[in-house]
This record gives C-alpha cells, structure tokens and sequence, in this order.
C-alpha cells in the first residue's frame, strides 16, 4: 500500500462500531481506568471500550514514543540511535520560533 492510500484510509471514519465490554478487564487487571479504540480498516469497524472516555480530551503522555520513534527511524530522521539524541533543557523543542508540538 502506498502511503498516500494509508493516509486516505486513516482519515476516513469507520462505518461500524462495536463497543466491547469485555475490554474492561484489561484495564481492570493493569489496576487501571481507561479507554481504547482501535480501527480495524479491513472490516471498515471501530471497536471501542469505555466512549464517554474516548470522547474526552487527554495528553497522549508516553503512549506515542515508540510509534513516533519508528516514524523517525523509518523516514530517515534519526539516522544514528546513538548520535542522534535531542538533550532536552525542560523548555518546548522549537521551529522557526514556534513550539515543535503543542505543549511539548
């Protein structure tokens, strides 16, 4: 798939949704509230525990590093693991004096 016809297929909303209950106990055993939704592109289906949670607002926090850190590796950002590192000084990465991400 090119990655122009990935991108068309993410921004689209799935038709169905199920909503799956039986997620809960995941969050239960991790001593955990939460949500999940996960998109099943192939079967154009959401399936989805906890909405009114989804619904709501929250800072993605540690959730994105790995995938943000494969993106990088993949698109030839980061070249050398080893070389590579950003330091951060506590303040917003910034681009042409604007944060890189909000509130990053």
């Amino acid at each position: 798939m090119m990655r122009s016809e990935a991108g068309a297929l993410l921004s689209k909303p799935a038709t169905r949704l199920r909503e799956r209950s039986d997620f809960k106990r995941y969050f239960d055993d991790a001593g955990t509230a939460g949500t999940i939704v996960v998109n099943d592109l192939r079967n154009d289906t959401s399936l989805l525990y906890n909405p009114a949670r989804a619904r709501q607002g929250y800072l993605p926090s540690l959730t994105f590093k790995v995938p943000n850190s494969l993106i990088v590796l993949e698109l030839g950002v980061i070249k050398d693991v080893d070389q590579d590192v950003f330091k951060w000084t506590g303040e917003p990465f910034k681009v042409n004096g604007e944060a890189f991400l909000p509130d990053a």
